[in-house]
């Protein structure tokens, strides 16, 4: 009797220990986010407290409790290892690995609670958490597959949701991301209503109590869902939203001005807004001045972070794309300054060492642009060889056909085209343009670019493109059929838009 009684008090004691670990320590790690230069003290905790969820875990026996909570510890470090779409150690490969232990043992709750609704919870997390790896790798079956499965998961979640800011804060954070991992499926119609749903719902809480995380929460929502605005052509919306955004992040950086994490957003969030204000490499509204502003307050808040926190990869990553974005639209006025710009970002990018989709496109854009200001500056002897540069991080993703060689061949082919017509070879040019709208074309890209803008944009950028090459060899029908088709394009646009935007200006015509 007394030796059952101590199993129950140890068994007790496990389950107090991992709910401390999971709910207090991974807490601190999310605390100290906030602060610069916590990127190495975090990587302790985490590693530390893996390895007491792998000693509990050997020990938890029967104990589907203890089993639930030793999965949420798994899945909290998931998050800080390397997840997309917030301040994390960028261990891509360690958060997989984690994420698979939490979902082998939350196999083994479910069956032993079935009904058990903070099960079901936990099981939402799971897979939000899946569907966003799955979102940056690009695997866009196993994407698909993840969110149908969180939304017939949401609606079991939400029958019986209680009226409350809790379950409207967990609710938000979870549709907020289904809509940003939607929109790479190019169905605009489900990303929209997730995002709208998220506005909703952290507005709800916000007004409830504007408390610092909660405000912080609704300009993450109203960033995702301008994001969703500008894909379906509504760019002017996108911008008024991502302000909307912005007031938010400035209001809490006025508050806390140290906030790591809500300085990072506001670095973001500048950037989003000048890409969509004036951007040169994507649709805007064409005002170029302001978008300048816009992306140098980025790049000096970058800066200031890095110096904070040297070893956030994901402030590194943002900090480059920044400056590539600014590079673009100084390139016409400040071919100097352009060239600057993206020889920064090119740096920060090779020195992520870890290969990714965005940090292997992001060069790959960033080497062949820099290409145009080279030629402006007189130093075309530069251009072959950060053109073979970006060409050999292009090709190493073409055997497995992944997004990325899609996305990045889209640059490599403009600037290999760029070269030839300059050095006169036309007909390379055409080839050059042909064989990556060979590629956009067979992999279903005309019916993506009538979904969203900035395919659409792409498409007609490299049909125009084409057209003048083609010109230039004397094809003229060619380049009648090319225009045809990117004309085509452009009318199911001004179709969509009815007056809201000008699709002429928005795709660059």
């Amino acid at each position: 009797m007394m030796l059952a009684r101590a199993e129950r008090d140890l068994a007790q004691q496990r389950f107090e220990e991992v709910r401390k670990l999971a709910n207090e320590v991974f807490a601190i790690e999310k605390d100290i986010q906030a602060l610069p230069g916590s990127t190495t003290v975090r990587e302790r905790i985490v590693r530390t407290s893996i390895q007491y969820l792998e000693g509990l875990s050997k020990r938890a026996g029967g104990d589907w409790r203890l089993k639930r909570e030793i999965a949420a510890g798994y899945r909290k470090a998931a998050e800080a290892q390397g997840l997309t779409r917030g301040v994390n150690l960028g261990r891509r490969a360690e958060a997989q690995t984690s994420l698979r232990k939490a979902a082998t043992l939350l196999i083994e709750v479910r069956a032993a609670a079935p009904d058990d609704r903070t099960v079901l919870h936990d099981l939402i997390e799971l897979v939000e958490l899946q569907s966003r790896l799955e979102d940056e790798s690009k695997n866009m079956t196993a994407l698909g597959a993840k969110l149908d499965e969180m939304q017939g998961l949401l609606a079991q979640y939400e029958s019986t949701a209680a009226d409350d800011p809790g379950e409207w804060q967990f609710l938000g954070k979870m549709y907020e991301s289904m809509a940003i991992s939607s929109k790479g499926l190019r169905q605009m119609e489900a990303p929209m209503r997730f995002a709208r749903r998220s506005v909703e719902l952290r507005r709800k809480v916000a007004d409830k109590d504007p408390s610092f995380a909660s405000r912080g929460a609704l300009s993450n929502a109203l960033s995702a869902y301008a994001g969703m605005l500008q894909a379906t052509g509504d760019v002017a919306g996108a911008v008024e939203t991502f302000e909307q955004s912005l007031t938010v992040l400035e209001g809490l950086v006025a508050e806390n001005p140290d906030h790591y994490t809500t300085l990072l957003n506001l670095a973001n969030g500048h950037a989003l807004l000048g890409r969509n204000v004036g951007g040169a490499s994507g649709p805007s509204l064409g005002h170029h001045d302001l978008a300048i502003r816009h992306l140098q307050e980025s790049v000096r808040l970058g800066r200031r972070l890095m110096q904070l926190d040297p070893n956030d990869r994901h402030a590194r990553t943002n900090q480059a794309i920044a400056q590539w974005r600014l590079a673009d639209v100084l390139r016409a006025r400040d071919p100097k300054a352009s060239l600057a710009s993206y020889d920064d970002a090119a740096a920060i990018l090779r020195a992520l060492n870890t290969r990714s989709f965005i940090r292997d496109v992001s060069l790959v854009a960033v080497l062949s642009e820099s290409t145009y200001a080279l030629r402006a500056l007189g130093r075309d002897r530069e251009i072959h060889a950060r053109l073979a540069e970006a060409t050999e991080v292009c090709d190493s993703h073409r055997e497995k056909a992944t997004a990325a060689y899609g996305s990045c061949s889209e640059f490599t082919s403009r600037a290999r085209a760029a070269v030839s017509l300059a050095e006169g070879r036309p007909a390379e040019a055409v080839a050059a343009y042909r064989e990556w709208l060979g590629q956009a074309e067979k992999a279903n890209g005309m019916e993506e670019a009538k979904d969203d803008l900035f395919s659409a944009f792409q498409l007609v950028r490299q049909y125009r493109l084409l057209r003048e090459a083609l010109l230039a060899v004397g094809m003229r029908t060619d380049a009648v059929d090319a225009e045809r088709k990117m004309r085509d394009l452009v009318g199911v646009w001004r179709k969509k838009l009815s007056g809201k935007n000008d699709p002429d200006v928005l795709l660059a015509m």
